[in-house]
């Protein structure tokens, strides 16, 4: 049987960590400064934007439209994937700990998936802030509403927005590859988008001053309404390339894990897998 526990200490040196890297006591990815190398490659799924980045309006429409995550073919070694949600601050022992114990997880919106996470944590138990799913899955979503909103947890951190961070970990013959886990970009969980907010997202801009007017300030005025048309556009052409990459995506980890399949396809699949460690790698330098 698994038992999860997350000791709290420093961070592991490399001289350390090349001798013992699948011990939690040694490499205790809740920790944020532990997971600085970790790859970005887990992809959020309608998540939202606000004006300081990712968020999930837990109480805005859903329209079919559940928050979830990509699970990239990196952390396909297993049978099994371990979710897990961490504040994205770095924060003392007993704040650690204290998250770890009272955080709970957002029901999964999948049947299947809430079967496999209930019969498995039986036999691993893990913590409230993490979920087992099946290495086989493509994507796992879960339902909107019954996030945990970061104002919660604003007296942990000493930050009036925390953030927090999605990791999945491979789990092979019984043991936690910490050293192979990846993660999401950083996001919030808002209780739903604010007026001035959701004018402001649609362009709807509007300046208003008491002060007396000039040609000066109007032409001020009329560089803010520019760089913050400029910010808009910014906003939506990343949000649209993030869902073309996590299209792509998807369509590669369905192609790879058919492909695993054919022993005439290893040598492309070695290849593939070894360009994508490549692109990795390349996007961590910048």
């Amino acid at each position: 049987m698994l038992t999860t526990t997350y000791k709290v200490h420093l961070c592991p040196t490399k001289e350390q960590m090349s001798k013992n890297v699948s011990d939690n006591d040694l490499y205790n990815i809740a920790r944020v400064e532990c997971r600085t190398d970790l790859p970005k490659t887990t992809q959020l799924i309608n998540f939202n934007r606000n004006n300081r980045g990712v968020c999930n309006f837990r109480d805005g429409p859903i329209l079919g439209k559940y928050p979830g995550v990509s699970i990239p073919s990196s952390v396909k070694k297993g049978e099994m994937v371990l979710l897990s949600v961490f504040l994205n601050h770095t924060v003392d022992d007993n704040v650690l700990a204290k998250f770890q114990s009272n955080y709970k997880m957002p029901p999964l919106f999948n049947k299947q998936d809430i079967d496999i996470n209930d019969r498995f944590r039986n036999k691993n138990p893990v913590g409230g802030n993490q979920q087992w799913i099946s290495a086989e899955r493509h994507t796992v979503c879960w339902k909107k509403r019954p996030w945990e909103l970061s104002r919660n947890f604003r007296n942990m951190v000493g930050m009036p927005f925390p953030t927090f961070s999605i990791v999945l970990t491979p789990y092979v013959d019984g043991i936690l590859q910490h050293e192979e886990s990846v993660q999401t970009t950083a996001f919030e969980i808002c209780s739903k988008e604010q007026p001035k907010t959701s004018n402001f997202e649609r362009g709807d801009v509007t300046v208003t001053t008491k002060r007396r007017r000039t040609p000066e300030s109007e032409r001020a005025h009329e560089k803010l309404r520019s760089v913050q048309a400029e910010l808009l556009r910014l906003r939506d052409e990343i949000e649209k390339h993030e869902q073309i990459a996590g299209e792509y995506r998807l369509r590669l980890t369905f192609g790879l894990t058919i492909a695993r399949s054919e022993s005439s396809a290893q040598q492309l699949v070695t290849k593939i897998e070894t360009g994508e460690k490549h692109i990795t790698r390349i996007f961590k330098k910048h």
